[in-house]
């Protein structure tokens, strides 16, 4: 848990996506260790395929089995 809170930089693959309500929920796969990364975002989630770096805040979050799950809030950045 040594980034759990902290602002990271991960590149990967969208595996998985959907939107509500204009926010974003989509499954990242981590391109350095294969691991999958579920992201939250406020814009809408790419299409599943597209290759994406994300800058956001990294949180490790227990489920109601108590595994772990991996979590980066994405910090959106506007445009100038």
């Amino acid at each position: 848990m040594r980034y759990n809170g902290q602002p990271v930089l991960v590149m990967g693959e969208v595996v998985e996506g959907s939107d509500i309500l204009g926010a974003g929920y989509y499954i990242l796969r981590d391109a350095r260790d294969k691991e999958n990364l579920a992201v939250i975002t406020g814009s809408g989630a790419p299409p599943v395929g597209t290759l994406v770096q994300v800058f956001g805040v990294y949180n490790r979050l227990a489920n109601l089995q108590g595994q772990m799950v991996d979590c980066l809030v994405k910090i959106e950045r506007k445009k100038r």
